[in-house]
């Protein structure tokens, strides 16, 4: 398996409470982590003054092309889950950092 770290910044480009949005894709992410194995980890933070919502997720694949769809793939359903779609929260950055498999004890 291999693992990778995706982070992407979202301007916001509608008018919701940023924060009670960024809530409820965190609690999106949450219930997807216990359902989809490939998900590992996520964390959201959102910034009023700048707009932007920032959304980071550990996923798995068998190839890192895998790892980064299925990254993908959970981040969009949060998204929607929480009530917007991408056209409301426009995609300005991603960073994509293939993760070290684990040592084996």
């Amino acid at each position: 398996m291999i693992g990778v770290s995706i982070h992407w910044t979202f301007r916001v480009i509608s008018d919701v409470d940023l924060f009670a949005h960024a809530d409820r894709v965190t609690e999106a992410l949450l219930e997807l982590e216990q359902s989809t194995p490939a998900l590992l980890d996520s964390a959201v933070s959102a910034d009023r003054r700048r707009g932007v919502v920032e959304i980071e997720v550990s996923a798995s694949g068998q190839s890192e092309d895998e790892a980064v769809a299925a990254g993908q793939d959970a981040v969009t359903a949060a998204i929607r889950a929480a009530g917007a779609e991408l056209v409301s929260m426009v995609p300005t950055g991603l960073e994509t950092t293939r993760l070290e498999p684990a040592l084996k004890a």
